[in-house]
């Protein structure tokens, strides 16, 4: 598989991501992780996954989100610094800038 790790918000942080997807490979067989990169503030979400973002809109630090699920109305955003939100779906790209980096975690 080859990562273009430079789409993440900073090589440390992309190499760091791939560590933990080889880690969940190897302990959960048959677990598929996915790094994807797409245009940034893609209109869907890929759920579940592990977003790159950067904070407000687009001139923000550097920082990582999961994206856990989505319904209607929300997407589920598990947030390091506010714990886990539900984000009403026009408010997500205002809060957000998402990089168009993801690593998607489901079975195969």
């Amino acid at each position: 598989m080859s990562v273009n790790l430079m789409l993440a918000p900073t090589l440390a942080a992309g190499y760091l991501l791939f560590r933990v997807g080889e880690g969940l490979r190897r302990r959960r067989r048959g677990l598929s992780v996915d790094f994807l990169t797409v245009g940034p503030q893609p209109e869907v979400l890929r759920h579940p996954a592990i977003a790159g973002v950067r904070l407000g809109s687009g001139g923000g630090a550097g920082h990582f989100v999961t994206v856990l699920d989505a319904t209607e109305e929300h997407y589920i955003i598990g947030e390091p610094l506010h714990g886990r939100l539900a984000i009403p779906r026009g408010e997500v790209h205002r809060r957000y800038y998402f990089t168009g980096f993801f690593m998607v975690v489901g079975e195969p």
